[in-house]
């Protein structure tokens, strides 16, 4: 998910605000897929989703959102500024670091 979320990042500033040029943006995903190559572990995403609509379901959030409440469980800390998701990881004593 969260290379996704970079993904879509560098896409918004490239193509809807044109705060990077393409090429810039070309770099910065050339740079991405080195990154999660060679630095990160790639959860399979839908080993998350059983989790994910568990808490979702208990918890009355989004599925999305619940996706990296349940990563969070089994890894930790969920690393949040979104105030349900913090309410949700106190709830469930899911380690947390909000962001303000």
């Amino acid at each position: 998910m969260v290379i996704a979320e970079v993904y879509t990042a560098i896409w918004k500033h490239a193509a809807l605000y044109h705060r990077v040029s393409t090429d810039a943006a070309d770099a910065m995903i050339q740079s991405l897929t080195i990154i999660t190559d060679d630095l990160l572990t790639i959860e399979p995403f839908r080993l998350l989703l059983m989790d994910a609509f568990l808490i979702a379901s208990a918890s009355r959030i989004p599925v999305y959102d619940a996706i990296y409440l349940g990563h969070a469980q089994h890894r930790g800390p969920l690393i949040t500024s979104d105030v349900q998701q913090t309410r949700v990881a106190k709830e469930r004593g899911i380690p947390l670091q909000f962001l303000k």
